[in-house]
């Protein structure tokens, strides 16, 4: 009787995701064939399928070669529909998913495998930005084997992931002669590795030498987002900018300009956000967007000096005599996969700063005791907190406070209430110009 009930559950459950794909498919007369890219490995006819699913077609191109080279035969999809069509025309081994995708998001076409009773017992790495936490816990409750973080991946991290869940999934994918051999994967090993650090080296040239011709796009696509005369117009346009954001990310990933892809990564996930959620647009996070494409212009000007694999290992202390709003900021500093740490009474703060070292400082501007303005010069005071990055979380968004804002040392500002990836974003963004001491210029908003 309990898995007759399942069953029903997973059959309504296809029956709402195949009119979500109906609604947003044009009507044919008759079956057209999913449009798709098949990658095969020279001689291996029953090797294992893989379908890999992503909107970025550098991705698609860059990853779908090096798992067939590893003996797999690979499946391409770029929307979620394309996704859905492949899974139809012929069941994969294993689903390599992206979260962020047009016509249907990931977790979309996770809710359609795993309503389906042949697709459902698939093992699905799905592939995220680190900073779409919501958008990956979501993933995992509805059933995902593995998370991949993009900006963390290379094609022989993927390769690994791949080979360890056909490996052990052994309730849904027996192990079989037709998966790669452990002989053969220790003899490609070598060459796939070896290949990767002339790809990355290339890579990087190339970005360079594309980087002028990137920024210029980025910055047309944000003015025409910035001047769209409806709202209508306005929404085309940001996710025309967010998918440009996207894919340069995915570019400065594969190429290890590390800062670039760190900040890109954040920044495209707060455009996701408020191309998936319009009513989040605020004056204040129109001015984060702004800010941030000119910082982006800026790492791409020093790209070529920067180095690679530095993380942001950091320590921020939030400081505000409001609990909710310190819960808030911790959560999402947390998203931003940053150390965080609030206090409510600004004396205490300086106690603290005095004893341990942060490298960010959140600071509210009406608190008791000592209002924010004295705090931060207070602040600047302290040895080593000379160039402390030092952003301003207030409800006053007017000229005079933030005029303040620059009179009393700090660098930036944010509204309350605000948007938690609006937060990581700024903090990131600080904690990159602090660890380069890079110059600013300024964009027209």
């Amino acid at each position: 009787m309990k898995k007759s009930r399942t069953t029903a559950r997973r059959k309504t459950a296809g029956r709402k995701v195949r009119k979500v794909v109906r609604a947003k498919t044009v009507a044919r007369s008759k079956p057209v064939a999913a449009e798709r890219t098949i990658i095969t490995p020279p001689a291996k006819s029953s090797a294992k399928k893989i379908l890999l699913v992503d909107d970025d077609a550098v991705i698609l191109a860059v990853y779908g070669k090096r798992l067939a080279l590893s003996g797999f035969t690979v499946t391409t999809a770029a929307d979620g529909l394309k996704a859905l069509d492949a899974l139809r025309a012929d069941k994969p081994d294993l689903v390599v998913l992206d979260m962020m995708m047009p016509k249907l998001s990931g977790v979309e076409v996770l809710k359609f495998i795993r309503a389906q009773p042949d697709l459902s017992p698939i093992p699905v790495a799905i592939f995220t930005s680190a900073f779409l936490d919501e958008l990956a816990q979501a993933a995992v409750e509805i059933g995902v084997q593995q998370t991949v973080i993009k900006a963390e991946c290379t094609p022989t991290k993927l390769i690994t992931v791949v080979n360890e869940l056909l490996a052990g999934n052994t309730s849904t994918v027996a192990k079989s002669p037709s998966a790669p051999a452990t002989s053969v994967l220790k003899q490609t090993e070598g060459k796939l590795e070896a290949a990767e650090l002339i790809s990355s080296d290339r890579a990087r040239l190339d970005f360079l030498k594309e980087a002028p011709a990137m920024m210029s796009a980025l910055r047309e696509l944000y003015q025409a987002f910035r001047k769209s005369p409806d709202l209508a117009a306005r929404a085309t346009r940001l996710d025309a900018f967010y998918r440009k954001v996207h894919d340069v990310t995915a570019l400065a990933g594969l190429a290890r300009f590390d800062h670039i892809a760190l900040l890109g990564g954040v920044f495209e996930a707060l455009l996701f956000e408020l191309d998936r959620t319009p009513d989040l647009m605020t004056p204040s996070n129109l001015r984060t967007i702004a800010m941030t494409l000119d910082y982006i212009g800026v790492l791409f000007t020093t790209a070529r000096d920067t180095p690679v694999n530095e993380p942001l290992l950091s320590q921020v202390l939030v400081v505000d005599d409001d609990a909710v709003t310190n819960h808030a900021a911790i959560l999402a500093l947390r998203r931003a996969h940053l150390h965080a740490y609030a206090v409510e009474n600004p004396l205490v703060a300086l106690e603290l700063l005095a004893e341990t070292h942060y490298d960010l400082i959140l600071l509210d501007i009406e608190m008791p005791d000592m209002n924010g303005f004295d705090f931060c010069q207070k602040v600047r005071a302290l040895p080593g907190y000379e160039k402390t990055p030092v952003i301003y979380v207030t409800i006053h968004t007017d000229f005079e406070s933030r005029a303040k804002v620059v009179l009393s040392g700090g660098d930036d500002l944010i509204a309350k209430p605000f948007l938690p990836i609006e937060l990581a974003v700024k903090a990131v963004m600080n904690l990159i110009k602090s660890r380069l001491s890079a110059p600013t210029s300024t964009v027209k908003a």
